[in-house]
Formats: C-alpha cells, sequence, structure tokens
C-alpha cells in the first residue's frame, strides 16, 4: 500500500525506475523532515521496484556501525540478490587493506584516493547489471561508515553509465548545520542527482491515515493534527494509545499515552544529538511559555535545531507543541537534575519580568520554594490563579509558599479562601486554628478569620472574635464593623451588645459594602429606596469575585425580602450562569438556593423543588454550615404547595447545632411549620411558628416580607379551634409597618380573611388583587377560597369563576393540595351537595344552632342559612327535625358523631404571643389597610391531630 499522500514520489521514481530499466541509471535522494515517512517511503519505492523487475539489494546506517569500516557496503552487497560469484567477489573486495596515499583535492574520502577497489566494485555491479536493473537503496546514509560513503559516491558519479539507481534517505532540514557532510555536498553537485521531498501529513492527509488506524471511527482530524502536526510516527502512536476509548462517546478525540510518549522520544532521537538538549530546554520552558528565553537557558542560539524540531512537527511557534510532548522529552531526567533545570528556569524567568504565574510554575516543577525571592511570587501568583478559577494551581503555589512557615497567618487565610470555593468545610479546618491564637492576628486578618468562620464556627469563636477591641486605624474599624454587621444579619446575638447599630442612612462608600449593611437594615425595618438603589447598582457594576460574593447575594437578598423577587432573578440567574462557567461550586450552590426562594415567592414550586436539590448535589449538607436552611427551607416549602410528603422530615440531613439560632434556621422552622400545616398537624406547626416568631422578634427581624409567621401561626390555630388569637395575630401582620408590598399584603389579607367570615369575601377580593401578577401559588389559594365564599354567599357566576382560575393555576404549578380541595368542593355527594353544605348539614343534623354552626365553620350566620335552604331543597325535607332523621344523617353516622361539639382541652401551644383563645363573635369590620405580610395555602378546616414536633 502506498503511504499517504506519497503517489506523486512514487510516481516520479516510476519514471526514474524505467529510465533505469532502458540503461540511463541515476541517484535519488528522499529527503524532508525527521520522523515524516522518509523509510517508509522507501520500502514502498523498493517494494515496487522488486516488482517491476528490478533486483533491489537494501541497507541501513547505524551510528553504532560507523566504525565498521565498508559495513554498509557489506550490507548491500551481500543480499541474496546477488550471484553467490559476485557476492564473494565483492566480498574480496572490501576485504582488501585501506590504501595509505592521499590527495588533500579530494574530501570525499577524508584524504583518500579512490582505490582499485572502488573501480572493481563498479564493474562488478555494472557487468551484473547489464542483465537485469539494480536498485541499491540506503536508508540514513548520514550515518554509514566513512568508507562506505566515499564508495557509494563514486558509485553515484558513474551510475547513469549502467542500469543502477542509488537511493539514499537525508534529513532536512539537519538539526547541526556544522556536523561534517562532505558526502551529501559530494552528491549535491552530481548532474544526475534527483531529490524526492518527503514532509509532514497535510489536515487532509491526517484525516487519511486515521481512517486506516481507526477504521470506522469518527475522528476530529484537525485535533489530531494540532497534537501531532502531522508527522505520521506521531498519529500512529497516538491512535494505539486512543484505540481502547468508546466509540459511543463521541468523535475520537486524541489521548496521548505511553506510546504517543516513546513515539515523541523516538521522533527526538532521529532528529539528532544536536537537538536533545535545546528539546528538554523548551520542555523545561513549556510550564511558563518563556521559550524566547531558550538561548539565554542554553547560553547559545540553536537555529538549526529548532528548525529541525519545527519542521519534524515538535516543535510549533517557538515551543514544544503538545504539553504531553515536554512530558516524553522530560521522561527520563533525574529528580536532581530536573530540579536544577527548573530552578534556573525560574530565576530566569524572574528576571526577566514574567508574571508571576509563569515563574511559579517552574517553582512547582522544581517543588522548590526556597529562593528568597519565591515566597512573594508564589503568593502572587496564587491570588492571579483565583482570579482566572484556577484553585488547584493556586492551592499547589501557597503549599510550596508555606513549606518556610505553615504558620503564617496570610497563607493560612489565603489557603481557606481556595478552599473555601470547593469545600467550605475543608476552609474552616484551615482558619480555625486562627481562632485559637487571635492575638497573634493582625486587625485586618481577625477581621477576616470572623468572616471565615460565619459558615462552620462555634458561637464561641465567633463571639470571642467579636468582642476584641476596635481597631485602631479607621479602614480596619470600617471592615471590622461590615464583618459584624453580615454577621449580625446571619445571627444578631453573636455580634456583643456593645457594638451599636450602624447610624440609619448607608455610608458614601463602595456599593458592595453598602450592599452589606443594607440587609440587615431590611430585615429590622423593610427595604428604603435607597436600599432597593444600592441593591440594583451593586448587581449591575460588580465583578463576581471572591472578596464581593457575599456582597452581591447580599444584595439578591435585599430584592427579595422587599417582595422584588421578579426583579432579583435575572439578577440571580446571570450570576448563576457565570458562576457555573467559572466551576466554583459553593457560588453555584448558594445561587442556586437563593434561585430556589426566588421561584417560591414568584409562584414556581417546581423550578423551587428542582433548584433546591440541585443546591444540595453541588454542595453536600455537611458543607453548607448554617445556610443549609435555605435549600432545606425551599424544600420543604415547595413540598407542602405541590402535596406534603410523609416521610419529608426523616429524610432531613443531620442539621448544625447553630443552626436554630440563626436567620436560615427561623427560615427553617418556618418552613418545617408549613409542610407541617399543610400534612394536617396544626398543633405541631404552631410550635414550628411560635419559634420562629420568638427569634425574629428577639433580633428585631420580624419584617413579614422577610417570614410572614402570623398569618401562617394564624391558621394553624383556626384549625386548633382558637379563633380570637388567629385574629389577633393575621391583624398584626396586616397592620405591621414593613407590610406594604402588595405580595406581603396579598398574602396578609388572605390570613385575615381566613379569621373575619363577615369580611371574607372583600378581603380576599383586596388580597386576589395584590397578588396578581405576582405569586401565581398564593393566588391560587385565595382565588379558591374566594369562590368557595362566593358561591357559599349566593354568588354563583364570579364564585364558578374564581374556581375556574384557581382550578387552572393550580394544574399548571401542580398544586395537588389544591386541587384535591377543588375537587371535593365540585364534585357533590349523591344528594348533589356541595362539600360546604354537606358539612353544614351535618353540623345542624347533630343539633348545632346557626350561629354554633358559623364559629365552627368560620362562615357568617347568613351563610349558614344559605347552605340550610339549599340543602332542604335538595334532599326535600322541610326542616332540621326531618334532617336529622334523613338518609343523610343514616348514611354518615360517622361524620355526624364527628360533628358534635369538642369538650375543652388542654392547649397544645403556650407561648407569650399567643394568649388565651376565645370563641370568634360574628359581625361586620371594616377591611384593614394593610402594611403587611401573608399566609401559606392551608387545608380547610378540620380537627387537628396531635403530631410531636421535630
Amino acid at each position: 500500500m502506498v503511504p499517504v499522500e506519497r503517489h506523486e514520489q512514487l510516481d516520479r521514481f516510476t519514471g526514474l525506475l524505467d529510465a533505469c530499466t532502458e540503461g540511463a541509471g541515476g541517484v535519488l535522494a528522499v529527503t524532508g523532515p525527521a520522523a515524516c515517512g522518509k523509510t517508509d517511503l522507501l520500502r514502498s519505492l523498493t517494494g515496487h521496484a522488486a516488482r517491476r523487475g528490478a533486483v533491489v539489494l537494501s541497507a541501513t546506517g547505524r551510528c553504532s556501525e560507523r566504525s565498521a569500516r565498508f559495513g554498509v557496503l557489506q550490507q548491500l552487497l551481500g543480499r541474496p540478490g546477488l550471484p553467490a560469484g559476485v557476492r564473494a567477489a565483492a566480498a574480496a573486495l572490501l576485504a582488501e587493506p585501506e590504501p595509505t596515499e592521499s590527495c588533500a583535492a579530494d574530501p570525499l574520502a577524508a584524504g583518500r584516493v579512490p582505490s582499485r577497489v572502488h573501480q572493481e566494485l563498479w564493474a562488478l555491479l555494472a557487468d551484473w547489471s547489464a542483465r537485469v536493473p539494480l536498485v541499491l537503496a540506503v536508508d540514513d546514509l548520514r550515518h554509514a561508515d566513512p568508507a562506505s560513503q566515499q564508495a557509494l559516491v563514486q558509485l553515484a558519479a558513474r551510475a547513469p553509465e549502467a542500469r543502477v539507481l542509488l537511493l539514499v534517505t537525508e534529513p532536512d532540514p539537519p538539526s547541526d548545520p556544522g556536523a561534517d557532510r562532505d558526502w551529501w555536498a559530494a552528491l549535491l553537485r552530481l548532474p544526475d542527482l534527483a531529490r524526492l521531498r518527503v514532509d509532514r501529513l497535510s489536515p487532509a492527509g491526517t484525516a487519511a491515515l486515521l481512517e486506516r488506524l481507526l477504521p470506522g471511527r469518527r475522528t476530529d482530524a484537525a485535533a489530531w493534527y494540532r497534537t501531532t502536526g502531522g508527522n505520521p510516527l506521531l498519529l500512529r502512536a497516538l491512535a494505539e494509545d486512543t484505540a481502547s476509548a468508546d466509540p459511543a462517546d463521541g468523535p475520537t478525540a486524541p489521548r496521548p499515552g505511553p506510546a504517543f510518549a516513546l513515539a515523541v522520544r523516538a521522533c527526538l532521537h532521529r532528529v539528532g544529538p544536536a537537538a536533545a538538549e535545546p528539546a528538554r530546554a523548551l520542555a523545561v520552558l513549556t510550564c511558563s511559555g518563556s521559550t524566547a528565553l531558550l538561548p539565554r537557558l542554553l547560553g547559545r542560539p540553536v537555529p538549526g535545531a529548532l528548525a529541525a524540531l519545527t519542521a519534524a512537527g515538535l516543535v510549533e511557534d517557538g515551543r514544544l507543541r503538545d504539553p504531553a510532548m515536554a512530558r516524553a522529552v522530560l521522561d527520563g531526567l533525574g529528580d536532581a537534575e530536573l530540579t536544577d533545570r527548573e530552578l534556573r528556569a525560574a530565576r530566569l524567568v524572574y528576571e526577566s519580568g514574567a508574571d508571576p504565574e509563569a515563574v511559579a510554575g517552574h517553582l512547582l516543577a522544581a517543588r522548590d520554594g526556597s529562593p528568597g525571592w519565591a515566597g512573594q511570587v508564589l503568593r502572587e501568583a496564587a491570588a492571579a490563579a483565583l482570579r482566572r478559577d484556577d484553585p488547584g494551581f493556586a492551592e499547589s503555589c501557597l503549599v510550596l509558599a508555606a513549606a518556610a512557615d505553615p504558620a503564617d497567618p496570610e497563607l493560612v487565610l489565603a489557603r481557606a479562601t481556595v478552599r473555601f470555593r470547593g469545600d467550605p468545610r475543608s476552609a474552616y479546618r484551615h482558619v480555625r486554628v486562627l481562632a485559637e491564637r487571635p492575638h497573634e492576628l493582625t486587625d485586618r486578618q481577625r477581621t477576616s478569620v470572623l468572616r471565615m468562620l460565619a459558615w462552620h464556627g462555634t458561637e464561641d469563636e465567633l463571639t470571642g472574635l467579636a468582642a476584641r477591641p476596635e481597631p485602631a486605624a479607621p479602614a480596619d474599624r470600617a471592615e471590622l464593623a461590615r464583618a459584624l454587621e453580615q454577621l449580625r444579619a446571619l445571627s444578631p446575638h453573636l455580634v456583643p451588645t456593645g457594638r451599636p447599630l450602624p447610624p440609619d442612612g448607608l455610608p458614601l462608600d463602595e456599593p458592595q459594602q453598602r450592599s452589606s449593611l443594607a440587609l440587615p437594615r431590611v430585615l429590622r425595618a423593610g427595604a428604603t429606596e435607597e436600599d432597593l438603589r444600592t441593591a440594583e447598582l451593586v448587581l449591575r457594576t460588580t465583578p463576581l469575585e471572591d472578596g464581593t460574593f457575599g456582597a452581591l447575594v447580599s444584595a439578591l437578598h435585599v430584592l427579595l425580602y422587599a417582595d422584588r423577587a421578579a426583579e432579583a432573578e435575572p439578577w440571580c440567574a446571570g450570576l448563576l450562569r457565570e458562576a457555573g462557567a467559572r466551576r466554583i461550586p459553593v457560588w453555584q450552590a448558594v445561587l442556586t438556593a437563593t434561585l430556589a426562594e426566588v421561584s417560591l415567592r414568584t409562584g414556581g414550586l417546581r423550578a423551587a423543588e428542582r433548584h433546591a436539590a440541585r443546591a444540595l448535589e453541588l454542595l453536600p449538607p455537611d458543607g453548607w454550615g448554617v445556610w443549609v436552611g435555605a435549600p432545606l427551607s425551599a424544600l420543604l416549602l415547595s413540598a407542602a404547595g405541590l402535596g406534603p410528603r410523609p416521610d419529608a422530615e426523616r429524610r432531613l440531613p443531620a442539621l448544625p447545632e447553630r443552626l436554630h439560632r440563626s436567620r436560615y434556621g427561623a427560615q427553617f422552622l418556618h418552613a418545617r411549620g408549613r409542610h407541617r400545616l399543610a400534612s394536617g398537624a396544626p398543633d405541631a406547626a404552631l410550635e414550628d411558628f411560635a419559634r420562629c416568631g420568638r427569634l425574629l422578634q428577639e433580633w428585631g427581624f420580624d419584617v413579614p416580607s422577610f417570614l410572614p409567621w402570623r398569618g401562617d401561626a394564624a391558621r394553624a390555630l383556626l384549625l386548633l379551634g382558637r379563633p380570637a388569637r388567629a385574629r389577633e395575630l393575621a391583624r398584626e401582620q396586616v397592620a405591621h409597618p414593613a407590610a406594604g408590598a402588595p405580595r406581603t399584603a396579598g398574602l396578609s389579607l388572605r390570613a385575615l380573611a381566613a379569621c373575619e367570615p363577615a369580611d371574607r369575601i372583600e378581603l380576599l377580593t383586596a388580597a386576589a388583587d395584590r397578588l396578581e401578577g405576582l405569586d401565581s401559588v398564593e393566588l391560587a389559594w385565595t382565588l379558591a377560597e374566594l369562590g368557595e365564599a362566593q358561591l357559599a354567599g349566593g354568588r354563583d357566576r364570579p364564585g364558578r369563576e374564581a374556581l375556574r382560575r384557581a382550578r387552572e393555576l393550580a394544574e399548571a404549578a401542580g398544586l395537588r393540595p389544591l386541587l384535591e380541595r377543588l375537587r371535593a368542593s365540585a364534585d357533590g355527594d349523591e344528594w348533589g351537595l356541595s362539600a360546604s353544605e354537606r358539612r353544614v348539614a351535618e353540623l345542624a343534623a347533630a343539633g348545632h344552632s346557626n350561629r354554633e354552626i358559623a364559629e365552627r365553620l368560620f362562615i357568617t350566620v347568613s351563610t349558614v342559612e344559605q347552605h340550610l335552604t339549599h340543602t332542604y331543597r335538595k334532599l326535600r325535607v322541610k326542616g332540621r327535625a326531618e334532617l336529622a332523621r334523613s338518609e343523610l344523617v343514616r348514611s354518615g353516622p360517622a361524620r355526624a358523631e364527628q360533628a358534635r361539639p369538642e369538650q375543652a382541652r388542654p392547649e397544645p401551644v403556650r407561648s407569650p404571643e399567643e394568649g388565651d383563645g376565645a370563641r370568634h363573635a360574628g359581625g361586620r369590620r371594616a377591611v384593614p389597610r394593610p402594611g403587611g405580610a401573608g399566609g401559606q395555602g392551608a387545608p380547610r378546616p378540620s380537627r387537628s391531630r396531635r403530631v410531636s414536633s421535630a
């Protein structure tokens, strides 16, 4: 088979062979870069000649045989292609002693004149070629012994006189132009010399060879060409390494391995010894890209070697083509020799003014950071690597720098910063040792440690650092104040009481610093226009970096807790895309959890569940510290709306000890309470809401737009038969000064509507108006309750329309509990009674008065009367007496018995904020003007099932 892209050379050789057969011999030199197929082409040409009837005699020059006089000629003339008599005569000629006469004018034989050997040897070959064409092929004639070189040049000069064709190979360009090449110069002077050039394969040729080497595979030929430069030797080795790859994975990509490394070293050997040291120097300089310093590292220019390495495909643009080539070139060097080379390169690169990362690469390769200038270079390189999101390189630099002083606080903090991106728990293990010796730290270092301990640090560690005296320097004092405010937004009780709150208004400082101060202000008193402008400015102008990540997340939460979730969503999604592109797990996890909270506040429960689960995949629960409350809360809240799961609490991971004393702990308690409420455990839910409320009131973070715990507690209280306390909490939430934003106002009005039967329709109508376009889930629950109330009040057309819209929203959002409730209300029973009519009828049949029924079901007396009127007509009875004897009671004795008045029982939860429950009394009231937050869609009123709180 003809080698790829060598048909043109074969055609030209065929012409020379035809001329030789006709009696005109000649000389053909096959030239080209090392390892690019000269030997393969020579074999192909000689095989073609043999098939055409020529006698082929071949030999190979070897460096190890240069001392053997006539060694290459003996290979040629000892072939069985010659008759035994010719072989014997040739052997006798080559065995004669070397002549002693010299001729300085003849450079071909190093001063030796042509001898009788050359003449008689030519006579033997010419005589035999008269019978059959003769092809003499010598590969690597440059490595032949001088006597064979001299003899072959003499034969070449006579070749045109007979049917003799001499083929030789010669590398071009040579790696060492100054080497002895007199024999090649003599050949070049021959008028009948023909030359065939063999270069590296083109990209198309690379693809063609890959089809032969990897039949049936799809390959990215461009990638293979970039790795090998089209060098056939390297391509074959790379295909051997890659052959085991699974073809189902897509186009087969090059995977340099052991065969490739051996081929690189073989290629380097073929280029020649003069290229070995330049190649190693290039390999050393590859990690820094400082290959322009090659002459200074070697102490001399090496243009010939570089040209030969480039022609062979090992070097491109002055550097080794692939990192795998650099590793292969350096393989085999001893540790001491490699360290010495890398340190010399490091100093040279450092003195040239290169960037710190370039210098650090050589120091890491040498595993030596001992030079006096190395420590600072390694720190700067680590910082630069972290900016370009290469934490592995950054930490390697810091580890090497710390070899001289492992306890250096700056290095410990720097390593903790690097580790925090992927494993906050590991970062904590690094930084906690500094918390144990705060007296050894500078003021700025103590502040940095305080910030890093917020995730996993103990309360003792945090309070100990927070209680340290204020720094003397104004800049350090301001930095500490910001850190304490960030801690206050997380766990306010950890900030010493002697640290006053910042003054009203935000300082005229950098936006991200102002953002860190804005969040605790929003949690204390609600958002101002200044807070919102600051948050938007931070999100619009601040790059995502280690030092700004906290400020950006704070800005997102400012928007969230100001009821601006729709505005926060695109900012959060954009930051998450950037964090994902940069592959920083902690940033991805926190932003994904934040996006889950955004989805919750806009009605995307399925998206919230998906985001929360993804956040816990990106960062395992034990890596979150107290922040784990965010994704867990999102999971519980989404489950409460989509359909509570009985095993949800059992599947929760172990919670950090500090969680319930943090803002995220309050979020978790609120979310767990909502899930318990939806699961039919109002007593356990009320306990969670009460604990959540106590924490928020203790900390001064009692803002309904953050956690509307009062409205949810009111719903739990209603289910527990305590309407007075429920009404009190609902009114407090509506009247809260920070509850005026539309979504929070809608939630609050809906919660109050459940406690005010006389104003239920009006309150729910106002709630729906405020929730429209903001939160589809809360709007669906509000419309469902509004539709039920309107139907009960005889407003059939608007009631049915409200229920229709509620069903559409519930189906789109996947709200299974609400859909079940709507289905139960719409289907009716075998007598055509709706669920509401059935409940009223059962209570009336059990002997309750209209007022008692209204109090029990939290509806008005007039609604009870309307339900009874409809029931009498549908059942065809004339009043309560017949109703008590009707088929309705006989078919449902359990329900009727369940409807009897309950005995008083002990309160399941007693807390200062609950008070004593009193029976609700009817009567119309003016609709309050809300300032505040709201509730969650809860099951319709029913008897409580006692569930112990977890």
